[in-house]
């Protein structure tokens, strides 16, 4: 799969960007435990966060 990363360096994957990848417009987590998906979620920069009207959070 092109544009994917794989590890268990959580610093790493939380840091990663959509800029950093080819044709990117958002990223997604998968966590897995013993060969079953136990959660998933689309990572949220602070940055993209503080655009948003609802999300609670100021500039």
């Amino acid at each position: 799969m092109v544009n994917v990363y794989v590890g268990d360096d959580e610093e790493r994957a939380l840091g990663l960007r959509p800029e950093e990848f080819e044709n990117c417009d958002a990223l997604f987590v998968e966590i897995w435990e013993d060969g079953e998906k136990t959660d998933d979620f689309r990572l949220e920069h602070e940055a993209s966060l503080l655009d948003e009207p609802d999300s609670g959070l100021e500039q």
